[in-house]
């Protein structure tokens, strides 16, 4: 028999109960707590999924950009292709990192730290995405390689059709160029001119900008000087503490500012001349103006930091916040340096520039909210007539073989041929203008011819070499190398795209002459010992040896392309393209402007490029993206003028500009603290030195300040260790 169970008792039923309910809350909570996991867990993965797709779809759009901009020019290409690889390996490596976070999630693991780890220890890539990488650095190998390729059976072909009987002209001119020998070291394709620097190809390493030591002490502690003598009568001066030590008692303001002069500088009075001079130690630092307590070296660096692309709003953020200053003490102090100090010598640059045969120029847009009726300004244009949506600069530089390097910036309204105009005819002895193939320095020109000032105008042949390079469409013709099964199959279809008077392949020859010109333009340096004369001399025989027959056989290859892309125009003194085809584009570019490409065969002065002007613009250009705009025409002309004297220094071979700029902004600050006291205590307005001026006029003063010896030419000359 089986013994009977106890039943429980009523207490033992209501705590199995209370348990069980215990134990359903539990497992409610842990269910609601995965619930959230699970859900937080869902929404990363479908965050990283779309990450990923759109990883995935911006590395593929840089793999098809890439291949958009390849050039053909195996040097271009290779550079634009590192950019465009460096990018799209940091996205790759995102990508790889999402999937893994992915998986970890999907697979309800609980240490991200581990997930971290895995990813920093993988070295190959888990999908396709890496292939797609590799491929935007393998487009560009594959391109040089189908090129030279091309290339060299191109020469070949040429070579065997030039020598048939009725050859064309088109085939001539190709023979005779792929047989013109470039001089020996040729240099690459993109050698603009021998006004190009070697410092450029070969990078220096530097330490970067090195921080001025800044004088903490406001304190003079220089001892007062017996028998100072005054500079224009060359008579014993007396202190000034002495005149403050008569006049103590007249008021408690003028007592004031004796102690303040006492402390800051020694000023010494002449009796014979009443005049007035401040003995300034050299450890002194000095403020932009009598007024202004911010110092001059601060402000100096601030513009050099403007021109280096920082805008001055940043500068005033990044170093001068903790200070408290309001936003336009920076900006202000800044304004009063350039229009006191740099503008005299802005305007000696530009009386200089004028005096120069040879002169670059280019033009780049300027965004001034004035001129646009909109912002804060006073001077803001209000007749919707006159309001303009761009400014402009104008840059001009001087021509590689004048006596003195040369850079000058000027605001202009607009674009217009007249707007250009009115700057260019300051240039009283300008006799050549080279420029781009904009419309209005020829007009400029052609209206020169009419008075008694004739200018010659040369066309830049870079731009022109761009027109050639896009119409041939290197690409192209190097991807139909990919169709020729074999060499013969490619050699066919050379020489059907050649007997073809109208292929873009024949635009290959004109490519090729460029390049052997600028081989022979960067052959040419000027030797030790060698004059300015002598070095015009190779020049010119240089370019009419070996660059008037390879700008002749371009001129044939031109010529001859015309008769199937080109019509004239309607006026009868342009062409006009009668094709969509872009190598009528380069065609119709050539004929239109042929004598101003061709004009540095006359000339050994005349550049063969706009280079150096375009140079110029590009920190301008910097600074533009960053700043965005001026408030008003009087802040953009402030910019040019800084651009003009910093460029000009350092055209010049000054090595410290920031420095040479404290010596010279130092030495007419002492100036016009001399002159103006002198004058005011001649004119009665004060009668001790130790009474401050509340009006100051910097610019005015500098003008008979000598600003000779500190232009940048002289400077440079005559302080080597500048």
């Amino acid at each position: 028999m089986v013994a009977n169970s106890q039943k429980p008792t009523y207490e033992e039923l209501l705590a199995m109960v209370e348990k069980q309910r215990q134990q359903l809350q539990e497992n409610q909570k842990t269910i609601e707590e995965n619930k959230k996991v699970i859900e937080g867990h869902l929404t990363e993965i479908e965050r990283l999924r779309a990450f990923k797709k759109v990883a995935g779809e911006a590395v593929l759009a840089l793999t098809q950009h890439c291949e958009k901009t390849l050039t053909g020019d195996a040097q271009i290409d290779r550079r634009t292709v590192e950019e465009l690889t460096k990018e799209a390996k940091r996205l790759h490596s995102i990508v790889i990192e999402a999937q893994a976070f992915r998986s970890h999630f999907a697979a309800g693991g609980e240490s991200v730290k581990s997930v971290v780890n895995a990813v920093k220890s993988k070295t190959q890539p888990t999908n396709s995405l890496g292939d797609m990488v590799e491929d935007v650095k393998q487009t560009a190998l594959r391109l040089e390689r189908r090129t030279t390729r091309l290339q060299e059976t191109f020469e070949q072909t040429v070579a065997e059709l030039a020598q048939a009987e009725g050859a064309s002209e088109l085939l001539k001119a190709h023979n005779a160029i792929a047989k013109t020998e470039a001089p020996v070291g040729e240099a690459s394709s993109d050698v603009t001119t021998n006004e190009t620097s070697t410092e450029a190809a070969q990078p220096k390493k530097t330490l970067g900008r090195q921080c001025q030591s800044v004088e903490p002490d406001m304190t003079c502690e220089q001892g007062v000087k017996e028998n100072y003598c005054c500079t224009d009568c060359s008579k014993t001066m007396r202190h000034c503490n002495d005149l403050v030590n008569e006049f103590v008692d007249i008021t408690k303001r003028t007592s004031e500012a004796a102690y303040r002069i006492k402390t800051l500088a020694h000023a010494y009075y002449c009796h014979h001349c009443k005049k007035i001079e401040f003995d300034i130690p050299s450890n002194m630092p000095v403020p932009v103006t009598p007024l202004r307590g911010v110092s001059m070296s601060s402000i100096i660096e601030t513009i050099w930091l403007a021109y280096n692309g920082i805008p001055v709003h940043r500068v005033r953020g990044i170093y001068f916040e903790d200070f408290k200053m309001g936003h336009t003490v920076i900006p202000d102090a800044v304004s009063a340096l350039i229009k006191g100090y740099l503008a005299g010598v802005s305007n000696a640059i530009r009386d200089k520039l004028a005096q120069c045969r040879v002169v670059i120029s280019d033009e780049t847009s300027y965004r001034v909210l004035a001129a646009e009726g909109i912002g804060p300004s006073k001077d803001k244009e209000t007749d919707p007539k006159k309001q303009r949506s761009k400014n402009y600069v104008l840059a001009m530089t001087a021509g590689q073989h004048c006596p003195i390097p040369l850079t000058y910036y000027a605001n202009i309204k607009g674009r217009k041929t007249d707007d250009i105009e009115v700057v260019l005819s300051e240039m009283t002895e300008m006799e050549v203008l080279t420029s781009d193939g904009y419309q209005a320095y020829e007009a400029i020109a052609k209206k020169s011819a009419a008075s008694n000032k004739k200018i010659k105008h040369a066309t830049c042949n870079v731009h022109f070499r761009r027109t050639v390079i896009k119409g041939c469409d290197l690409k192209a013709l190097a991807m139909k190398t990919e169709k020729a099964i074999d060499e013969q199959g490619l050699r066919d279809s050379v020489r059907k795209n050649l007997m073809s008077p109208s292929s873009s392949m024949h635009l290959l020859g004109v490519v090729e002459a460029y390049q052997k010109i600028y081989a022979y333009e960067a052959s040419i340096k000027q030797e030790e010992g060698e004059s300015k004369e002598q070095l015009l001399a190779r020049i010119k025989a240089c370019r009419h040896e070996h660059e008037r027959p390879l700008m002749d056989k371009i001129d044939t290859i031109m010529t001859e392309l015309a008769k199937e892309h080109v019509k004239p125009g309607t006026n009868g003194k342009n062409y006009v393209t009668k094709s969509n085809l872009p190598v009528a584009d380069a065609v119709v570019y050539y004929l239109n402007k042929k004598e101003e490409l061709r004009a540095f065969l006359e000339d050994p002065e005349i550049p063969l490029d706009s280079n150096a002007i375009e140079r110029k613009i590009r920190r301008l250009v910097v600074l533009r993206n960053n700043n965005l705009f001026e408030q008003t025409a009087k802040g953009l002309d402030e910019l040019c003028m800084l651009f003009t004297v910093i460029e000009t220094a350092r055209d010049n071979g000054i090595k410290d500009v920031t420095q040479w700029l404290y010596q010279m902004c130092r030495a007419g600050y002492v100036h016009c603290l001399n002159t103006r006291y002198t004058k005011a205590y001649r004119e009665g307005i004060v009668t001790s030195a130790t009474q401050q001026i509340q009006k100051w006029d910097i610019a005015e003063l500098m003008k008979s300040f000598d600003l000779e010896p500190w232009l940048p030419w002289n400077y440079a000359k005559n302080a080597p260790s500048a």
